[in-house]
């Protein structure tokens, strides 16, 4: 769910959820796409500083990452054989096949030109153009789904829902939570270890590093949202929790995070460090907002989140000022934001 399109993005998303069941749907008869083997096994060390584990998370990472990449080699092929076919249906070459004398051949394509082919011709061109078109956002969710399984996604929502009592007490912290620096460490050594295998181009590494960073920033999303109850001082940790990440994520500091271990790779990309930051950070600070405030944000950004994301807002202002007027009148009109 943490990294699952937007409503502003669930129409375009729309028609590769519709190539991916149709072509799920072919390939029924030839694989099982529900017992798919996966390539290393579980994902989920029990600590950041497991090498092995992590090593094996990014070997898979590096796998799918590449086996999502394909698929613009893919595009590429289709819309090149797509073109061939239609210059060579437009304009048929004089020269005549090498099995122009094998009777049996050229009976079956007699027969074949014989009962029209429109049909095929037009099935064939648009699933060239269904494929090609789907294949951005399919690489894009990919490699957010990859991502976000490499830095152990549902651990890091885990451990930031299991802080409940810190996030309710009214005592300000000193240090941001712990998961956090774990987070960011993660992050450092899968860099350094796909940096330093160069298995990937640079183009598709730096693009990786860059959805990394997005689901790092999504999972602290998805976790501040599934926070039942926050107090003000909850909030301001979240806040630190934000900036935590925010500067353990800094190109240098993530080169110095893993220097011992790869003392020669280059520090990776700003990427979009800090545009997620500005993102995170505005739907932590609408929880200070007034009741009506907080509305009026949801109507004016709602694209931007989901439903879940925008309910928690109303849900936990109303826990921490007992406001049971707010939270039926609130949910009501988040519902009706969202079914517009």
């Amino acid at each position: 769910d943490a990294v699952s399109p937007l409503p502003q993005e669930g129409r375009d998303f729309l028609q590769t959820q519709e190539f991916i069941r149709s072509s799920r749907k072919r390939l029924e008869n030839i694989v099982n796409l529900d017992k798919f083997e996966t390539s290393d096994g579980a994902i989920g060390p029990a600590s950041p500083r497991s090498k092995n584990e992590l090593s094996s998370c990014a070997r898979r990472l590096e796998k799918e990452t590449a086996a999502a990449y394909s698929c613009f080699f893919v595009a590429i092929l289709i819309d090149v054989a797509s073109t061939m076919f239609n210059v060579e249906r437009d304009h048929p070459s004089d020269e005549q096949p090498l099995w122009a004398d094998l009777k049996d051949m050229a009976t079956s394509i007699e027969k074949s030109k014989e009962t029209s082919c429109t049909g095929n011709e037009e099935s064939l061109v648009m699933y060239a153009e269904a494929a090609i078109s789907i294949v951005p956002n399919l690489v894009t969710q990919a490699t957010r789904l990859a991502t976000v399984n490499s830095i152990s996604g549902k651990d890091v929502i885990f451990q930031i829902i299991c802080c409940g009592r810190v996030w309710e007490g009214h005592n300000m912290q000193e240090q941001s939570n712990s998961y956090v620096d774990d987070l960011c460490e993660r992050s450092a050594f899968l860099w350094g270890y796909m940096s330093s295998s160069t298995r990937l181009s640079p183009p598709a590494l730096q693009y990786t590093w860059d959805q990394l960073v997005r689901s790092a920033f999504l999972l602290l999303l998805e976790g501040f949202s599934k926070v039942p109850n926050c107090s003000t001082e909850g909030r301001s940790l979240m806040s630190m929790d934000l900036a935590t990440l925010f500067h353990g994520l800094i190109p240098e500091t993530v080169q110095a995070e893993v220097v011992d271990d790869y003392p020669s790779i280059s520090p990776p990309p700003n990427a979009c460090r800090e545009e997620m930051m500005r993102y995170v950070d505005a739907f932590v600070k609408v929880f200070y907002f007034p009741n009506q405030d907080i509305i009026d944000w949801i109507t004016v950004n709602w694209g931007e989140y989901h439903l879940d994301h925008s309910l928690s807002l109303i849900t936990s202002k109303s826990a921490g000022s007992k406001d049971k007027r707010f939270m039926l009148h609130g949910k009501k009109s988040v519902f009706g934001i969202y079914n517009q």
